[in-house]
């Protein structure tokens, strides 16, 4: 191969790869992490606002609500497959609260999780966005 021919194919090499795309941010694809709220379903009242909640997934199987920055509840979480009285064969998430143990259907897609409490019967459902965890002081 000729200089030349060697000094385009090379130029060529690095103009692709130099041009791709960088993407934003990856967007996660389990639970583990810390999801703000951004849409409350529910049979409320009309303009009832979007509380400000999250919720936090960790990797040991603990839970986290919190509330206006401030720690509400603390439970345990374990996911399943099987079937609501609101959804047929679906993915599950099992909570276990000091005061109450529901079962909700549960989606993950593109950094977007929805959290199903049974909006067919009145419970809510809550979709959240994945965040960045409020700094520790």
């Amino acid at each position: 191969m000729n200089t030349t021919l060697r000094t385009a194919c090379l130029l060529s090499g690095l103009a692709i790869s130099g041009c791709q795309s960088k993407e934003a941010s990856p967007k996660p694809t389990s639970l583990i992490g810390y999801w703000s709220l951004t849409k409350l379903e529910c049979y409320c009242p009309a303009n009832t606002p979007t509380p400000n909640e999250a919720i936090a997934f960790d990797a040991t199987g603990k839970v986290t609500m919190y509330k206006d920055g401030q720690v509400q509840e603390t439970g345990t979480y374990e996911l399943a497959q099987g079937s609501t009285s609101c959804a047929a064969d679906t993915t599950l998430i099992n909570f276990t609260w000091p005061s109450y143990a529901p079962t909700a259907s549960y989606s993950l897609r593109d950094g977007v999780l929805i959290i199903d409490q049974g909006l067919c019967l009145d419970a809510p459902r809550k979709t959240y966005k994945s965040a960045a965890a409020p700094k520790k002081e």
